[in-house]
């Protein structure tokens, strides 16, 4: 077929109108962990496809399905859940619409229909509807809540995704109906208007959940830290006593000895150890978040029945804010513990923190029962509170995301071990 400036028009465009479905795609979802290169050759294939279908076909019903699943087909280069991926599309191809159709009006005065072949020939029209969706991609783009993928309880999804959806079904209704074109650019407008509220609010929520989060983190952390006082309090006092009543230890062991009664020895210096280990602190490295975290964790854990086993070796000082190292320890020994009580016995939980080279390594074992929820990769709350819970594995992500770092799971068995690798500035 011979191609005119229009066809040439389009083609060249088409490929910027690529970059800019990506620029909409960052507006919700993050790229960790894509692969780059079939990332490539998506956005490649959705360029050729368009084109294709705008050359041979120009049908706008045919056109907008083939964006709608095109548009679905690339969201699985991210990591995101299903409701998120189906909003996403449905927010893009509105947005899309509604610019098309106002700047169609505007620059062609053609009649608009869904099911024939379009009749719009504007070369300045197909540039404007470019740029003018360029901008709003970077207008978007300035909202970073969404794309944190902060998890937001199902009813508010049903309200965010009902607004859209409707929305699409509109838009529809206003193509195949016979408006003056003031009516329909206003029509247009409106549906933008509304659309974009809805994003605005969803952007909002997504702030708020996240800020309600960082708020339980610190709760949490006050927790800890209080109950870290109390422990170093009655271990201050524990030695008090010892050295208050030393003399009198001593000359005890010194009778003992001198009757060479080694098992009474013994069993008097473990009566004396127990002294200082009867307050609940696990674990002294001089790091606050870190004691406060896993002593208070830990006597959670022995109320419960497990078995506890660390191994911690770390210096007194590390380039970790507390907010963060409380967010991770806080949340992974939670899911330790809950995982422990899915078993009646041989409950039992393994502590492993070491820093070598500027990097913190941190695994975290527990038993269970051997199931786990899992969607899309990614571990599912079982909690049937789901506006409170559900949120921490996406916290431990967003800590560790701040050092460059590396979460991770494994399963073996019927034990869970989650590990956390964290790049830090040697001191």
């Amino acid at each position: 077929m011979d191609l005119g400036i229009f066809e040439w028009t389009f083609i060249i465009t088409n490929i910027f109108g690529t970059y800019i479905i990506y620029k909409f795609m960052m507006v919700f979802f993050r790229r960790d962990n894509v692969n780059k290169t079939i990332e490539g050759i998506t956005y490649a294939l959705y360029c050729l496809i368009i084109a294709f279908l705008f050359l041979y076909l120009k049908i706008p019903i045919v056109m907008l399905g083939a964006n709608l699943l095109m548009l679905f087909g690339l969201t699985f280069n991210y990591q995101s859940n299903m409701l998120k991926r189906i909003l996403s599309i449905v927010f893009i191809s509105i947005i899309f619409l509604c610019i098309e159709m106002i700047i169609v009006v505007i620059t062609g005065a053609v009649d608009i229909t869904i099911i024939q072949e379009s009749r719009f020939q504007s070369v300045y029209g197909l540039i404007l509807i470019k740029v003018v969706s360029y901008m709003v991609a970077l207008l978007m783009n300035n909202f970073k809540s969404v794309r944190q993928g902060r998890k937001i309880p199902g009813y508010y999804w049903f309200c965010i995704f009902f607004i859209p959806t409707i929305s699409l079904y509109l838009l529809l209704l206003i193509f195949s109906g016979n408006f003056d074109d003031m009516h329909l650019i206003w029509s247009m407008l409106g549906v933008l208007f509304i659309n974009f509220s809805v994003f605005y609010l969803y952007d909002s929520l997504s702030k708020v959940f996240a800020e309600n989060a960082d708020k339980r983190v610190i709760q949490a952390q006050n927790r800890y830290y209080k109950k870290q006082m109390s422990v170093m309090q009655s271990s201050l006092k524990s030695t008090r006593a010892l050295k208050h009543d030393m003399n009198n230890h001593l000359m005890a062991i010194t009778s003992l000895a001198t009757k060479y009664n080694t098992d009474g020895i013994i069993e008097y210096l473990s009566e004396i150890t127990n002294v200082q280990d009867s307050y609940g602190e696990f674990i002294s490295t001089g790091i606050a978040a870190l004691d406060s975290v896993v002593n208070f964790k830990m006597q959670e854990a022995m109320r419960s029945g497990a078995v506890i086993s660390t191994d911690i070796l770390v210096p007194d000082q590390m380039q970790i804010s507390a907010f963060d190292l409380t967010t991770i320890l806080g949340n992974l020994l939670d899911n330790a513990i809950d995982g422990t009580k899915t078993l009646v016995e041989d409950r039992k939980i393994g502590i492993q923190i070491h820093c070598s080279k500027g990097q913190l390594f941190i695994h975290v074992k527990n038993t269970f029962d051997g199931s786990l929820v899992v969607q899309e990769g990614n571990l599912i709350t079982t909690n049937k509170d789901e506006a409170n819970h559900g949120f921490g594995i996406e916290n431990i992500k967003r800590s560790v995301e701040k050092y460059k770092g590396i979460f991770d799971y494994e399963v073996e068995g019927r034990e869970f071990v989650a590990s956390v690798i964290l790049y830090i500035p040697s001191l």
